[in-house]
């Protein structure tokens, strides 16, 4: 009885050191993200897109009108 309780306590330990480790490498990731998004905010918003271009417009979509 005394080995089955000792057996359990042992693989919950490595179990719990397992899922804190996948944590912390979830979190860094999680950092890298929100460091990037932060990154991207303080950006002018012509930087990085190609739509306020005004010598290259945007092409229009659909039918053309009929005159």
């Amino acid at each position: 009885m005394f080995i089955t309780f000792l057996i359990i306590f042992v693989l919950s330990i490595c179990y719990l050191t397992f899922f804190y480790n996948e944590h912390a490498e979830c979190e860094e990731e999680r950092q890298a993200l929100i460091a990037s998004i932060e990154k991207l905010r303080t950006m002018p918003r012509g930087t990085f897109t190609k739509d306020n271009n005004t010598q290259n417009p945007p092409k229009k979509l659909g039918r053309p009108k009929k005159s």
